[in-house]
């Protein structure tokens, strides 16, 4: 796995400029983390899971504000039969709009207005009765990548993908040196060309964390939704 500072080197390697008197440091940074959140919306990159516990009444439960789509949702009951199930996801317009409790057997995503700003959550269907109270929901999830910071936070993405990457904030280096050198146009056209390549080679790819999980398709389709 390359670090931040290798994947700037790298950049600066290909378009010739070792200083930051033309392009700096920050400026590769940016096109670099701007290259990666295309590629890991743009795919099934970046997966994580979230966890909650229910509440008694309570339908909405936040997702991370990097959250891209939710993969599949499984209830454990920590008590009682301590049943363990998979939800099976909800449009919006299937929610219950009775708000009737019992235990869960679906879920949405949908968003929120929580203290005026506008935040994804999971809704269950039905809403969690007392019975349902403190039982534990696993969340899979595909979600962004963190910010690359150099010295610190290096790219989550990996490690195929970060060629990428430095095609892209190459194409900004040689479109923003053209302007003291026309002829950086082609060669910015010939980087961003390379990275449309690797955009659609993520549309196409198949995490190997989703292969092989034969009941992926069952529990994460439902109409109006576009699942992977």
């Amino acid at each position: 796995m390359a670090s931040t500072a290798t994947l700037i080197t790298w950049v600066r390697d290909a378009i010739g400029v070792d200083t930051s008197g033309f392009v700096s440091d920050t400026q590769i940074l940016n096109w670099l983390n701007i290259a990666q959140r295309m590629l890991c919306t743009a795919g099934g990159i970046q997966y994580t899971t979230e966890t909650a516990t229910t509440v008694s009444g309570q339908e909405e439960y936040s997702l991370p504000g990097d959250f891209l789509r939710c993969m599949a949702v499984y209830i454990f009951h920590a008590t009682g039969d301590k049943a363990q199930k998979a939800l099976y996801p909800i449009s919006i317009v299937e929610r219950d709009p009775t708000l009737g409790q019992g235990t869960p057997k679906a879920f949405f995503v949908h968003g929120a207005n929580v203290s005026g700003d506008n935040n994804m959550v999971l809704g269950l269907s039905p809403i969690p009765d007392a019975n349902n109270a403190g039982a534990n929901l696993e969340i899979w999830i595909r979600q962004l990548p963190k910010d690359m910071v150099s010295g610190g936070q290096g790219p989550e993405s990996m490690l195929q993908w970060q060629d990428a990457l430095v095609h892209f904030a190459c194409g900004r280096a040689f479109t923003r040196l053209a302007s003291m050198d026309p002829g950086k146009i082609a060669m910015a056209d010939r980087e961003m060309a390379q990275f449309e390549k690797w955009m659609a080679q993520a549309r196409r790819f198949q995490s190997p964390m989703t292969l092989g999980i034969p009941q992926t398709r069952l529990i994460t389709y439902s109409p109006g939704y576009e699942w992977d």
